[in-house]
């Protein structure tokens, strides 16, 4: 069964508040970043009525791959001052600070996970 092409009409004067046009905002910014970043499998495209109208054609392979960038997760490291109670720290890294009124120089640790 083929996948439905779901057709979402919205007009910037029809929405009921501040919030909601600023979720447009973020969802047509976010349609065409999806288009500038690369191919994704399925419909995910904007067609324009006007300045302030836009028609959103999506279907279910667009939204998983709309939602798959939107929440698209990284591996990173988190720096803390404090260490976490229960778990060991990758790493740790000093640094010397000097306190620009004082002129005294203290060392912090940092604790890497």
């Amino acid at each position: 069964m083929a996948d439905q092409v779901l057709t979402l009409d919205y007009e910037l004067a029809e929405l009921p508040s501040a919030q909601h046009r600023a979720g447009l905002a973020g969802l047509v910014m976010m349609v065409k970043w999806l288009k500038k970043f690369g191919e994704h499998p399925g419909i995910c495209k904007l067609n324009w009525r006007s300045e302030t109208a836009v028609i959103l054609k999506i279907d279910r392979p667009g939204l998983e791959g709309l939602f798959g960038e939107l929440y698209a997760g990284t591996k990173g490291k988190l720096k803390s001052k404090k260490p976490f109670k229960g778990k060991e720290p990758d790493d740790t890294e000093t640094r010397e600070i000097t306190d620009p009124k004082t002129g005294k120089t203290k060392t912090e640790t940092y604790y890497i996970y």
